[in-house]
């Protein structure tokens, strides 16, 4: 279908006019009955458009980032759980295979080296599993 006031238009006008369809079909805005009659209605209305648009946008960003804030605690304790149980499983086969020889940081199985499971733990329970690995090391010795 073709406007035929807009074949004798200038450019400026076409261009403008076919930005604001395109711009309504894209965020799914009709206008019905009473659709801008100018040029400046139209610009006004792609203002209003793109406003709306990027309002909501930052509205679902926050809104996301809100609620995924209200699980970082609980994410990060599920994910760093199981390597910590791996560790002293680990810990514990050694024990159970070889009561007499424990894993040393000499051998090269340092479990507090940087990027073990055991160094991503806070500071209290990496003292705590360390007084409790020496100390397991000085019975078994």
């Amino acid at each position: 279908m073709m406007i035929t006031v807009m074949q004798s238009a200038d450019w400026y006008e076409q261009y403008t006019w076919s930005l604001f369809k395109a711009l309504s079909h894209m965020l799914c805005i009709g206008y019905g009955r009473y659709p801008p009659q100018s040029t400046t209605d139209v610009w006004l209305v792609m203002v209003s458009m793109l406003t709306g648009a990027t309002c909501y946008a930052m509205f679902v960003g926050h809104a996301t980032t809100l609620i995924q804030s209200f699980d970082t605690s609980k994410r990060l304790y599920r994910e760093k759980v199981p390597l910590v149980r791996f560790r002293f499983n680990l810990f514990a086969f050694c024990l159970v295979f070889d009561e007499r020889k424990l894993p040393s940081c000499s051998e090269g199985v340092c479990l507090w080296q940087k990027g073990s499971p055991l160094s991503l733990l806070n500071g209290l329970l990496r003292y705590e599993s360390k007084r409790r690995h020496s100390s397991l090391l000085t019975i078994s010795s």
